[in-house]
């Protein structure tokens, strides 16, 4: 798996977390009764984004991404193909539920946002949403497991990079050696 890829998706994802964010806070706004779907769908969104945003720095970062996806071959090489599916999964929920807000944010006449025919709009959409919400939840959680096996993978690897950045590799072994690091001291 290429970091590249993974690391564009994540930001092509970020952004479509925005755009969605923006139509629920005009509707949060606009509208005075909104559901309590809607709410938890901006905080999943909300939160996706922040995820998303996490993988994307962590691939933008070379020790990092080559760390993570240096085992190309086996379970880890699958579990990163599965990601980056999940990723493009993904994608498709955010543009359906974007392609729903749109439709819901304009009125039949032309004019944009009245109250009660958005209310209407919204209340006729709301079953799609709310299993547009779950499919967030569940790339939000799948996404959330992949930002922790990058930092099980890179953790390793930035400790061996400082080791040498900072030639600290001989008093490691130093301090291996003394009776204080093995817990003998008293």
């Amino acid at each position: 798996m290429d970091p590249i890829s993974l690391a564009t998706a994540s930001v092509h994802l970020v952004s479509a977390c925005g755009r969605l964010s923006a139509y629920i806070y005009t509707f949060i706004k606009k509208v005075q009764t909104v559901d309590t779907a809607v709410r938890v769908l901006d905080i999943e969104i909300n939160s996706l984004s922040q995820v998303l945003g996490s993988i994307a720095t962590s691939f933008s970062d070379s020790l990092v991404s080559s760390v993570a996806l240096e085992a190309q071959t086996g379970h880890e090489g699958q579990y990163w193909q599965t990601v980056k599916r999940s990723m493009d999964d993904c994608k498709d929920t955010l543009a359906r539920l974007e392609q729903i807000l749109e439709k819901v944010g304009k009125s039949e006449s032309g004019n944009f946002f009245r109250r009660s025919s958005k209310h209407v709009n919204l209340s006729m959409n709301l079953r799609d949403i709310d299993l547009l919400k779950q499919q967030v939840t569940a790339y939000r959680q799948t996404m959330q497991l992949a930002l922790q096996m990058i930092s099980v993978y890179s953790t390793p690897a930035e400790f061996r990079a400082y080791q040498k950045i900072f030639g600290i590799e001989q008093s490691c072994g130093y301090i291996s050696q003394t009776r204080w690091f093995d817990g003998q001291c008293g």
